[in-house]
């Protein structure tokens, strides 16, 4: 069984002055590369990794490493206007890509699943927008541009069937309060969809603002991208938190309440190792996983504010213009800093590995339609008691599988029915068995009370007669 969480690690930070106006990098291992310095490109080393980094004066811009199907691997920058590729390893001073988007982008947020990027947000020459576009990174990699706008959608009304216990269906309806898509996935629903026009969606409440300079994420579980925080044309901070389905093409709004209030804009990157958002702001990491938020952590005292954030190999890589910080793991350093992002030892789970959740034979669990975590232990005939078994009367086993016997094995005249809480007797009708363990033989209809049974035959009283005793025995005298 998985359980998730996130373990503290103990590491110690390294400091290193880069080249002026580096704007984005990326993180990638490959034997064949070798350390390059050129005026707009810098690639160094990370102990076994390597980090290649764009520099220009341009801000805002971002990066994805994208590898095909054969393996290949190439590093992308989308700037205002164009689009950079460089193929990894990158040979110092030989020749990249540079392709024209067809649009114009500036503190926008970047995102990639397998096959594509998504844009979203940021200014269009002038104008803050709130658009998602697709492009397909196969055709980019093939010196064509391929995109698409994605309809800003949203769910008006949502319908769920559900099969109940009985076998009859129930149809629920909801128009607030929707339920997460990505929490129905295994349920039969239907929705109703609302569009936004493009001269009001700014002042929408149905889907993200528009917005700078937000976290987005691309989450291969619910096949959606989840979008945080970002910042409005007066560069004020905005609480938002979407997620875009990209089966359904539709916005829909999570926690919102419960964000963690910060006051600059946050970095961040998904751990799909852990399924979490991670994000850094403020000297302080926190983090994001299903609806709830975690920010326990020690803060780090960088005293410095960061552009990007790279989460590898349990390793941290900070960027800001003029100098990185990166993360190595160093147990004995005693002035190392608290920072974790890891999976839980087996029998403990919880955001801070705290819950002691030990498994015992025969139990299973599941997450139910709001992902509350279920489960059923010992078969469903017992408790879990440190990965034990108590089981309930009338079962044993070490996994609460096994029958108690009847009482005197029904006296070999019925068979033993596992009745809750204790097994029952199902005597033989036909041999008139019954009592707690069939034992006793009875009589039909306890001979109407007009008799006394004995080895399930009748001796009625005086003026009855019958099997059960219930004819009257009458005597005609002829006159």
């Amino acid at each position: 069984m998985i359980f998730l969480l996130i373990i503290k690690i103990t590491t110690a930070w390294k400091s290193e002055s880069v080249k002026e106006n580096i704007q984005t990098c990326q993180i990638f291992q490959n034997p064949s590369q070798l350390e390059c310095e050129l005026s707009d490109l810098v690639i160094f080393r990370l102990d076994s990794y390597y980090a290649i980094c764009l520099i220009s004066t341009e801000i805002g811009i971002q990066s994805l490493l994208y590898e095909n199907s054969s393996g290949n691997q190439y590093f992308i920058c989308v700037l205002k206007e164009s689009i950079l590729i460089y193929p990894l390893p990158y040979a110092c001073g030989s020749s990249f890509m540079l392709l024209q988007h067809q649009n114009k982008f500036s503190n926008y947020s970047l995102t990639k699943d397998d096959s594509y990027m998504y844009i979203f947000g940021g200014f269009d020459d002038s104008q803050l927008v709130n658009q998602l576009y697709k492009y397909s990174l196969g055709d980019l990699i093939n010196n064509q541009v391929t995109f698409s706008v994605l309809p800003n959608n949203f769910i008006q009304k949502l319908i769920v069937n559900l099969e109940l216990w009985d076998g009859t269906a129930e149809e629920f309806q909801f128009t607030s309060n929707i339920p997460q898509l990505q929490k129905l996935k295994n349920l039969g629903y239907e929705y109703k969809i609302g569009s936004i026009l493009e001269n009001t969606q700014c002042l929408s409440s149905n889907i993200p603002k528009c917005l700078q300079q937000s976290v987005i994420v691309y989450v291969e579980e619910c096949n959606c991208i989840k979008l945080f925080y970002g910042r409005d044309a007066n560069n004020a901070n905005q609480y938002e938190s979407w997620n875009y389905y990209l089966d359904q093409q539709v916005w829909q709004e999570t926690t919102v309440d419960s964000m963690i209030k910060i006051g600059s804009s946050p970095i961040g990157q998904y751990l799909p190792e852990i399924n979490m958002v991670g994000f850094f702001a403020e000297n302080s990491y926190f983090f994001y996983y299903d609806s709830e938020w975690y920010n326990n952590y020690d803060q780090l005292n960088f005293g410095s504010t960061f552009k990007q954030m790279i989460v590898y190999d349990n390793k941290t890589f900070l960027l800001n213009s003029s100098s990185i910080l990166y993360s190595q793991n160093d147990q004995q350093n005693a002035k190392s800093q608290q920072y974790g992002i890891y999976v839980c030892q087996d029998n403990y789970r919880g955001y801070n590995c705290q819950i002691s959740d030990y498994q015992c034979p025969g139990s299973i669990c599941f997450n139910d339609l709001l992902f509350e975590r279920i489960c059923v232990d010992c078969q469903g005939h017992g408790t879990c008691q440190y990965g034990n078994c108590k089981c309930d009367t009338g079962y044993s086993g070490n996994d609460c599988s096994q029958y108690e016997k009847c009482l005197n094995d029904c006296s070999n005249q019925g068979t033993c029915i596992q009745y809750f809480p204790t097994p029952q007797c199902r005597c033989k009708q036909e041999d008139k068995r019954g009592g707690e363990d069939c034992s006793t033989i009875f009589c039909l209809n306890d001979c109407s009370n007009n008799g006394e049974c004995k080895d399930g035959v009748c001796e009625c009283i005086t003026g009855v007669k019958g099997d059960d005793c219930s004819i009257l025995n009458l005597k005609f005298i002829d006159e």
